[in-house]
């Protein structure tokens, strides 16, 4: 499920942008890092891998992809 959300936002990803200006990929990778490193501190503070995931995705992807993955994984975690 994890893997499918993410391939889900990066289809609908324009790559025109990071042509034009190659520097953007570091905000891209530095999002997609911030998301892995959520994911640990949400691990070393004792949460589940499912709501580890919940808690990472946050950080690097829409609302509405968020709010789905968490459905999924860890709904109890949903206000």
């Amino acid at each position: 499920v994890l893997f499918r959300s993410f391939l889900g936002v990066g289809a609908m990803t324009d790559f025109g942008p990071l042509l034009a200006n190659p520097k953007s990929l570091l905000l891209g990778a530095s999002a997609q890092l911030g998301v892995f490193v959520a994911f640990l501190g949400a691990i070393a503070l004792g949460f589940t891998g499912p709501e580890g995931a919940s808690i990472g995705i946050i950080g690097g992807a829409d609302g509405p992809t968020a709010i789905f993955l968490t459905t999924k994984l860890a709904p109890h975690l949903l206000g």
